[in-house]
């Protein structure tokens, strides 16, 4: 009997021991608390965007890399956001790039460019209005913002959507252009619309 006893004194010093050590777990994650996210960090946000923007051509996918790192240094560092978005947009990621371009429309409000990329998603997905509101909402920031001039411009003459604003903005594409071929869209369309007046 005295072994019995021993044995089973020796299961209670366990358990007990066990719901110690149990204890003294939760204690120690409840004082700690949750797991804090690092405070933004501009600076390197900034850092790794230029690198970003430095090897965007070259290398796209050292690109998405070095902008997601930017997005998690600094998730309120807009530009990070809208070039991450181009680069979904480039990889048919279209759910992807409409989330960076909205979060960089709602941290950088005074900026078309998210716009524009929103208006060039919803174009190439065949959603014309949607496209246009952003141009139009781009160019009310910006009136001679070439790039939403550009983008509107040309879907107005695909989409069949001529209206007054058309022909002075394919001639302010002829004439401002930075890229040969859109001076050259701008001029054969310009001619088109004055033939047809």
């Amino acid at each position: 009997m005295s072994r019995k006893m021993t044995t089973g004194s020796q299961t209670t010093r366990f358990v007990t021991a066990l719901t110690c050590m149990f204890c003294a777990a939760v204690l120690s994650g409840c004082a700690l608390g949750p797991k804090r996210p690092a405070a933004p960090n501009p600076q390197l946000a900034m850092k790794l965007h230029r690198e970003a923007t430095q090897v965007r051509d070259d290398d796209p996918a050292r690109a998405r890399e070095l902008l997601m790192s930017a997005v998690n240094a600094d998730p309120f560092f807009g530009p990070s956001h809208n070039n991450l978005g181009t680069i979904y947009l480039e990889e048919g990621q279209r759910q992807l790039a409409f989330a960076e371009f909205e979060t960089a429309r709602r941290l950088m409000p005074g900026d078309p460019r998210p716009h524009v990329n929103l208006g060039m998603l919803f174009a190439s997905a065949g959603q014309f209005d949607n496209a246009m509101r952003e141009y139009d909402d781009a160019l009310a920031l910006h009136s001679n913002f070439m790039p939403a001039v550009r983008q509107k411009a040309w879907l107005q003459v695909h989409a069949d959507q001529i209206d007054e604003t058309t022909l002075p903005a394919l001639e302010m594409i002829a004439i401002r252009a930075d890229d040969d071929e859109w001076r050259e869209f701008g001029k054969e369309w310009s001619l088109r619309l004055h033939v047809e007046e």
